[in-house]
């Protein structure tokens, strides 16, 4: 849910795309208001949980200070506040997630004194509830700029009701670098009174001046290997038209959808006012395997390669886990069965694997290739193992593979494959849970 709002370059986009502030308001409280149940695989930084705001990533670290640019400031001065309070602590775990490029000390001094770049690079700082009564800052031209936080009621006053600037009011919920570098003083009058309001007459956005880019169409496919046909369609969001060509041919508009009877290349460009945009292209193949494949254990939902005829596709992986063909299992054994739906002769089998061990990847300790004529009697006909060093760094693939000199008849195949077992004690993450990452089951 958090990743939808990580658009800091273009706030007033995001807003208009929810159908206006009101709209995008009840989705940030969506956010926040969330059951913090987080499934699959338990990750270092998705900590510091409000909701689904992920303090720990630091993509969300902009996100409890949204409010500000959709007319409900005193929503972040809450959220923002809470978020010092209850996930900053004074001891060796007092941050969440992963303190490995100091944002998430930054974020705390940045909020603490009050001014907040939500926006990188834009030369503008959002005002805050300040969490400590007075901080200055010593600028590089001598000159110093001081924030102060004056409290007009109770423990609690953690939402601004007035602003001054160099003694005058301020009726903006930013500040320029400028007014910064200028020096002078900032005063941040406080209540704890959410009701008595900010008058404020202008509020941050951010916004793209220069819209120049036509977003890549996006081919829809069920599957990128098929049997017998493939249907396949192309949209595009907020373009005017759609070319297509198939297999260098040339460029028509694409009206309908397309189905494929044959092994196919297709390459898809979007137009707006006049400008393309890059191409997108897509291989589908088809291939006559007509088997199937029944799965013993769920895979990861990170790591789907597909779907659960992956394995059967006729796609191997490149030695790169994240390219999106190969499938992981997380902590678990590898079984599956193959029904070739006739009784055949069997040449060889061969699973495809990978070790990436700076990721936690190991390749299987151990492969068995099982067969059958009935799906319910199963003989082992090998057990493979190998050779390849446990700390290699360099990732890679590997074959394992049964050659048969006297082919063997059966209808189904099982494959079992065993979990290297817990990072080993030389591992960065030692004594953590490993992965088996799967692409291809091959039977001649």
């Amino acid at each position: 849910m958090a990743i939808q709002f990580f658009v800091p370059h273009d706030i007033s986009g995001l807003i208009h795309l929810h159908g206006g502030s009101a709209l995008f308001n009840q989705k940030l409280n969506e956010l926040f208001n969330s059951n913090s149940t987080i499934e699959g695989r338990q990750q270092a930084d998705i900590t510091g949980l409000i909701g689904q705001y992920a303090h720990g990533n630091e993509p969300s670290h902009h996100m409890a200070y949204l409010y500000n640019s959709s007319g409900r400031p005193e929503k972040s001065q809450f959220m923002v506040n809470k978020i010092l309070n209850e996930l900053y602590h004074s001891s060796p775990s007092g941050i969440s997630g992963n303190e490995d490029c100091g944002q998430m000390s930054s974020w705390y001094v940045l909020s603490a004194i009050g001014l907040y770049d939500i926006n990188p690079g834009d030369p503008y700082y959002i005002i805050q509830t300040p969490y400590v009564e007075e901080s200055s800052l010593n600028l590089e031209n001598g000159k110093v700029f001081s924030i102060k936080k004056i409290e007009s009621s109770g423990e609690n006053s953690i939402y601004i009701n007035k602003v001054e600037l160099n003694g005058k009011l301020y009726n903006k919920n930013f500040i320029h670098i400028n007014d910064v570098i200028q020096g002078g003083e900032l005063q941040i009058y406080t209540t704890s009174d959410s009701s008595k309001k900010w008058q404020l007459d202008e509020f941050y956005t951010s916004f793209i001046k220069n819209d120049v880019i036509t977003i890549s169409p996006v081919i829809i496919a069920p599957s990128k290997t098929f049997h017998d046909s493939l249907t396949i369609s192309i949209s595009c969001q907020d373009c005017d038209s759609i070319l297509y060509c198939i297999d260098l041919e040339k460029k028509v508009r694409y009206k309908n959808p397309i189905t494929f009877l044959k092994s196919t290349k297709i390459e898809a460009v979007a137009y707006k006012n006049g400008v393309s945009s890059k191409s997108e292209i897509a291989n589908f193949i088809k291939h006559n395997q007509n088997f199937s494949i029944s799965l013993k254990q769920g895979f990861s939902n990170q790591y789907t390669a597909g779907g659960n005829n992956a394995l059967i596709d006729g796609l191997k992986g490149p030695n790169n886990f994240m390219t999106g063909l190969w499938q992981g299992y997380h902590n678990i054994n590898f079984e599956a069965v193959i029904d070739l739906k006739n009784l055949i002769p069997v040449n060889s089998i061969s699973l495809g694997a990978l070790q990436d061990m700076k990721s936690w990847i190991w390749l299987p300790q151990l492969v068995q290739f099982w067969i059958s004529n009935d799906g319910s009697e199963f003989k082992m006909v090998d057990e493979l193992t190998h050779d390849i060093p446990l700390s290699k760094e360099e990732s890679l693939t590997y074959e394992f593979k049964s050659d048969f000199k006297n082919p063997l008849k059966a209808r189904y195949i099982k494959v079992l494959a065993t979990n290297f077992g817990k990072c080993p004690s030389w591992h960065m993450g030692s004594g953590g849970d490993t992965w088996i990452f799967l692409d291809e089951i091959s039977v001649n």
